[in-house]
């Protein structure tokens, strides 16, 4: 009697704090990926995206972001007409604005630049590709880059449909 009361309670206790562990971790990983997404210009859900489909292309999270942080500086650099970035984004025939002559947003042009390395032929190109938007992380971002924007799509769904995706209402409390 005493001892299966006692043993329900401790199972008790262990289900709250796995609970609680498992909330506590929910708040640190939402503010990370708030602070991350800030900093490469880029919604919370749209991390999660680009970091599970990274992860599932064997591409780490650090090189994600690092590649992903020198796009969006390499964006803004196309922008004020730096020759360099400006070369890299033309070369794939992508224009960094919209049709209202607004600069495009991250993900917007992540799409399209993945799909136009994906269709490229020669391995030193997509390199040289790579390399000129995301700087040298953008060699380890290759994998990702191949599945082009249907392969991150896919992962967004995958992602969508096992209801993993914190929402950006969750980073922001």
């Amino acid at each position: 009697g005493g001892l299966s009361k006692m043993a329900g309670l401790m199972g008790g206790l262990v289900g709250v704090a796995a609970i609680t562990g498992f909330a506590k971790n929910l708040l640190t990983t939402a503010d990370r990926l708030q602070k991350v997404g800030l900093q490469l210009g880029i919604s919370v859900e749209k991390l999660q995206v680009y970091q599970f489909a990274a992860s599932q292309s064997g591409v780490n999270t650090e090189a994600l972001n690092s590649a992903l942080k020198k796009f969006n500086i390499n964006i803004g650099k196309a922008g004020e007409g730096a020759g360099e970035q400006v070369k890299a984004f033309e070369g794939l025939g992508i224009s960094i604005y919209d049709t209202n002559g607004s600069l495009r947003e991250s993900p917007e042009l992540l799409e399209e630049v993945s799909d136009k390395i994906a269709a490229m032929q020669s391995p030193a190109e997509k390199a040289s590709a790579a390399v000129g938007l995301f700087g040298k992380a953008g060699i380890d971002l290759l994998p990702l880059l191949n599945t082009g924007a249907e392969g991150v799509r896919d992962f967004e769904k995958t992602l969508v449909d096992a209801g993993a995706i914190i929402g950006q209402d969750a980073a922001d409390d």
